[in-house]
C-alpha cells in the first residue's frame, strides 16, 4: 500500500527555519505525498520563501488566527488518505514517511502513528536531547491510559488517517496552545496508535519563556476541564490517574509562578496541586517560598 498523504507545513513568521522544513519534505524517500503550506498571516519572507517553490507545494495564505486554525485549513484541503503535520522550524529526516507507510503496512489498524525525535538548539548545529515516544505509546494498541500518565507526543511526528478527523473532529480552534493534546485525547479513546521507534524528527527547542510556560498551563486547565466535561465516563474510569494530571498542571504551573516571585500565586497553585495528591516536592517548595518571599523582602529594602 502507497497512499496519497498530505503533508501540512503551518507557517507563521517563520522564513529563519521554512526552507529547511520545505528541503526535509521534498527529500523524503516516499514520494507520494503533496505539500501544502498554511501562512497563517506572516509579515516577513515566509511567503516569498514559500513560492519560490513553485510547482512542488501548494502555498495558501490566510489571517493569522493560530496554528490551529492553520493546520484546520490544511486538512480541509487534503486530498490525501493521510495527513502528516510539520511544523515550519522543525526538520524530518528522508526516510520519515517511509518507514511509517512500512510500520502502517504492518499493521492495517493503526489509525495514528508517530516515531521519537531529536531535540536540537535554535542553529540546528547542536542536539540538545532526545524524545522517546515510548512512554505514551508503550505498544501498538489502544493507549489510552498512557497517554493519560505520560500526555506527550508531537504534532511533527505523527501520520494520521485523515477520516479520523471526520469521527473526533478538527483541532480545537479556542485553544491557543495544547490543541494537538486535546485532539490526541479525543482520538485515542476511539483509535489504535503506533509508534516507529526510531529519530525521524528534527525537533528544535527555540527560546522559551516563563510567560509563555505560564499560558500554557492555563490552557492546559481549560482544555482538561472541557474534555472532562464532554467525557464524564472517562473522569470515573480514570480518577486516580485525573488526579495526577490536575496535580502535575498546578504544580508546575506553581513552580513557574515561584521561580518569578509571584509568591502568593504560586502558593495558591501549589495548594490546588496538594488537593490532587499529597507529595514532598510540592510541601517542600511551598514552605520555601515564604523564605525566598522573606529574602526578597529584605533584599529590596536594603537596597533602597
Amino acid at each position: 500500500m502507497h497512499p496519497l498523504i498530505s503533508v501540512i507545513i503551518a507557517a507563521y513568521n517563520a522564513d529563519k527555519y521554512i526552507k529547511e522544513a520545505i528541503d526535509s519534505v521534498l527529500n523524503q524517500t516516499y514520494k507520494n505525498f503533496e505539500l501544502i503550506v498554511i501562512d497563517d498571516g506572516s509579515t516577513d519572507k515566509t511567503a516569498q520563501i514559500a513560492k519560490s517553490y513553485k510547482g512542488k507545494l501548494k502555498y495558501v495564505y490566510k489571517e493569522n488566527g493560530g496554528v490551529s486554525t492553520a493546520r484546520n485549513t490544511g486538512i480541509k484541503l487534503a486530498q490525501g488518505e493521510f495527513v502528516a503535520f510539520l511544523d515550519a522550524d522543525d526538520v524530518w529526516i528522508e526516510n520519515k514517511l517511509h518507514d511509517q507507510v512500512e510500520h502502517l503496512n504492518k499493521n492495517e489498524d493503526l489509525a495514528m502513528i508517530f516515531t521519537n525525535m531529536i531535540i536540537i538548539d535554535e542553529s540546528g548545529e547542536n542536539v540538545l536531547g532526545h524524545f522517546n515516544s515510548k512512554e505514551s505509546i508503550p505498544y501498538d494498541g489502544f493507549i489510552f491510559e498512557y497517554f493519560l500518565k505520560k500526555p506527550v507526543l508531537y504534532p511533527s511526528t505523527l501520520l494520521i488517517k485523515k477520516n479520523v478527523f471526520e469521527e473526533i473532529g478538527y483541532f480545537n480552534e479556542k485553544l491557543k496552545s495544547c490543541d494537538d493534546t486535546d485532539l490526541f485525547f479525543r482520538a485515542f479513546q476511539y483509535v489504535q496508535v503506533g509508534l516507529v521507534e526510531k529519530e525521524l524528527v528534527r525537533y528544535r527547542e527555540v527560546e522559551n519563556s516563563l510567560s509563555r510556560s505560564m499560558r500554557s498551563h492555563e490552557c492546559h486547565i481549560t482544555m482538561l476541564s472541557e474534555f472532562l466535561d464532554n467525557n464524564p465516563n472517562i473522569l470515573e474510569k480514570y480518577e486516580d490517574l485525573i488526579d495526577i494530571y490536575w496535580h502535575n498542571i498546578y504544580l508546575h504551573y506553581a513552580l513557574n509562578l515561584y521561580c518569578t516571585d509571584k509568591f502568593k500565586e504560586s502558593r495558591k497553585k501549589f495548594l490546588i496541586s496538594l488537593k490532587y495528591k499529597k507529595t514532598l516536592r510540592a510541601v517542600t517548595v511551598y514552605f520555601k517560598s515564604y523564605i525566598k518571599q522573606f529574602y526578597v523582602f529584605i533584599k529590596t529594602k536594603t537596597h533602597n
